[in-house]
């Protein structure tokens, strides 16, 4: 079984990271670590870790480096795991257990925590039990579904095989792409045991960036991710998937261009929609979801009406 890091000047958390890719439970098990240029001390940090294959290349971004880590590893169940992120010593025993013939995905919870290693109270995802059987019409309806950051999913090697090497138009956003195919290729088996920590710091969220540069980065990864998948599903399944029709659907992306038109009104990606429509959008995509009690889908309906998440997080 292997686990990959792709790491870029992430010297301050790299080390735990490896560490606790170490420390796993499952035997054998192998870490590869592709370093994507760092300028920090990331490389000294990982060289100075016994039992770990270092791979360095040229500065391409995520996906390029999730690319080379996988073509380098050799088990049949492969995690790629963030250099900042952090693995519980059983996770990849209990997705080793879980995966079966015909599973292309298995997914656990990740704890949020501070960039001091301290919990700040959200789990991703935040549902502890789910019926994962619905996931495939989520995501081939809506183009998302409940699903942990890249650190919170085990990927089987024949459904990578299938889908990677990654096409590098999106430097950013890596999980993207093998996490939403993933229900159309196999089942995937979703574990309510929270077996990871996902660290949120200056440099990955809010704070790192402002609002408006944030939404307008991800907007464009959404869409040039869309875009891919939309080709992949029609050359690989022969599933019709539009792009343009999936986003429309799409809470996170209707979250994301609601929030900002409320920023910033007359950017080019949401001056041809009005704040009302994206809000009735996103309120009518929150009522649809499968995977929500009806309770919750009404207030996050009603949160979406009026510019405020009842989730206690960005959309």
């Amino acid at each position: 079984m292997s686990i990959v890091i792709t790491c870029y000047n992430y010297e301050q958390f790299v080390g735990e990271a490896v560490r606790s890719a170490l420390a796993q439970s499952y035997a054998p098990v192998e870490v590869i670590v592709v370093d994507d240029a760092s300028t920090d001390t990331s490389v000294e940090v990982v060289s100075a870790i016994p039992g770990v294959r270092l791979i360095g290349v040229p500065h391409g971004g995520q996906i390029a480096a999730m690319n080379v880590g996988f073509a380098a590893s050799t088990g049949d169940v492969v995690l790629f795991l963030d250099a900042d992120d952090v693995l519980e010593p059983t996770a990849l025993a209990q997705c080793v257990a879980a995966m079966a013939d015909g599973v292309s995905k298995v997914q656990f919870r990740l704890r949020m925590v501070d960039a001091a290693g301290c919990p700040t109270g959200p789990i991703l995802p935040r549902h502890k039990r789910i019926d994962a059987t619905k996931f495939r019409r989520s995501s081939q309806r809506q183009g998302s579904y409940p699903t942990p950051p890249t650190t919170g999913n085990a990927f089987a090697r024949w459904y990578l095989e299938s889908i990677m090497p990654q096409p590098e138009v999106n430097r950013g956003d890596g999980e993207g792409l093998p996490v939403l195919l993933a229900p159309s290729f196999g089942g995937v088996i979703h574990l309510p045991a929270i077996l990871g920590r996902y660290r949120v710091h200056g440099s990955n969220s809010v704070g790192g960036r402002s609002g408006v540069m944030m939404f307008q980065d991800r907007i464009d990864k959404g869409a040039v991710k869309a875009g891919v998948a939309e080709r992949l599903m029609a050359d690989l399944l022969g599933i019709e998937w539009v792009a343009e029709h999936i986003l429309r659907r799409n809470p996170i992306y209707l979250g994301w261009m609601s929030s900002l038109k409320a920023l910033a009104p007359d950017d080019e990606r949401v001056a041809d929609y009005s704040l009302s429509i994206l809000r009735l959008r996103l309120a009518w995509a929150r009522l649809c979801d499968v995977h929500d009690s009806p309770g919750t889908r009404a207030r996050g309906a009603l949160g979406a009406l009026y510019g405020r998440s009842t989730r206690g997080q960005l959309p």
